[in-house]
């Protein structure tokens, strides 16, 4: 089987390279066709030489992973179910709107962190994903919206109104979410691979502020990422107290809200982050009386945050309602009063279950498994 340079380094393609005998300004050359012009084959790479071409094509390929079926939802959200090399599948789903076009890519081919509230996690853990693997997902889809040669807008401000009339979105894909199938930061190694390759300026060029990368709270991994490459933080905290939600999120036993807290202070001290995303799944009964919102105000108070309630989002064999729009809303507002940024995430690709916490490859949606956990988008 022929080896796949998606997700290689640029210094693994230099040495590369230099294995095949040529000089290293190549390695530039091959780089820029690969992410720059998002060219499919070796014979499309025109300005090298017709040597080395055929010294790639015989034993490299860079090839992304194939789409098994692709749905559209009422709202333009994109779903697609991909099929890697091996015969796997996962899921990506692409969300358009008028400032920005956001990818929320997979990490792992299922989940298992054993969150009680999650399509995702029904689906059990198979393996990680490589690095090339994840970045296939964004070379694919950008070759799908014809991408590829476009530049990236100005920065933006990601609380501005999504809908807001802008002239600014210039790329089909300008934010990438590590928010789909599995927890990034378990996969910590091919993730940050990954996400060097997408924010790399002679390649993709994707800002970092651009990219986004959501948890359920590794805290090894959280303190680890602000060194490597300090993306924004989205933590799927979910529960603002230690004992409900080491009852719906098990990793919590390990990882507890305090120590979980404390690493999110740290993360914004030694990032460029403007504050932390705390994601919070609204669901009805479980996690929205006042008690809880009151701890939940406690917990912003603590660290420079921004809290995103998410409607919860159902799924055939689950026993979760999602809480009331009133009650969704009476939270934002209260946190809002009391001087926290607080959006509403608004239900995108739930009609053909691509919305939050609804992932999961078609074979494995038609088994009955036991069900776990959620990551957002």
């Amino acid at each position: 089987m022929k080896e796949n340079l998606l997700g290689k380094s640029f210094e693994d393609l230099t040495e590369l390279v230099a294995t095949l005998g040529e000089k290293p300004f190549r390695t530039k050359q091959l780089w820029h066709f690969m992410y720059v012009r998002g060219v499919k084959t070796f014979a499309e790479m025109a300005l090298l030489p017709a040597s080395l071409r055929e010294k790639l094509e015989e034993s490299y390929t860079i090839e992304r992973p194939t789409i098994i079926t692709e749905q559209k939802s009422v709202d333009g959200t994109i779903k697609y179910l991909l099929q890697l090399l091996d015969g796997k599948e996962i899921e990506t789903v692409y969300i358009p709107s008028m400032k920005r076009g956001t990818l929320c890519i997979s990490s792992q081919v299922g989940c298992n962190m054993g969150c009680t509230f999650c399509h995702t996690g029904t689906q059990k853990m198979v393996r990680n994903l490589t690095a090339g693997e994840i970045v296939g997902q964004v070379m694919l889809v950008k070759d799908i919206l014809s991408d590829f040669g476009n530049i990236q807008h100005p920065e933006i401000d990601e609380d501005e109104d999504d809908d807001a009339p802008s002239n600014l979105h210039t790329r089909a894909v300008s934010n990438v979410v590590y928010m789909g199938m599995g927890e990034p930061l378990q996969n910590y190694k091919e993730v940050v691979r990954s996400i060097k390759i997408l924010n790399s300026g002679e390649g993709l060029a994707i800002s970092r502020r651009k990219i986004t990368v959501s948890t359920s709270g590794i805290i090894p991994n959280i303190r680890q990422l602000y060194k490597d490459i300090p993306v924004n933080l989205s933590i799927s905290i979910h529960a603002p107290n230690n004992t409900l939600r080491s009852k719906i999120m098990p990793i919590n036993n390990q990882y507890p809200l305090e120590e979980l807290i404390k690493v999110a202070q740290e993360y914004y001290n030694n990032s460029n982050a403007k504050r932390i995303t705390f994601a919070y799944l609204m669901i009805k009964d479980v996690n929205d009386s006042d008690e809880h919102l009151r701890e939940l105000a406690k917990i912003g108070k603590q660290v420079p945050s921004k809290f995103n309630l998410i409607p919860f989002h159902p799924w055939d064999g689950c026993d979760y309602e999602s809480s009331a729009t009133e009650r969704i809303q009476y939270f934002s507002d209260y946190l809002h009063n009391i001087g926290f940024t607080s959006t509403l995430r608004k239900t995108r690709g739930d009609d053909i279950l691509a919305a939050c916490g609804q992932l999961k490859s078609k074979t494995q949606r038609e088994k009955k498994i036991p069900k776990k956990e959620i990551h957002d988008f």
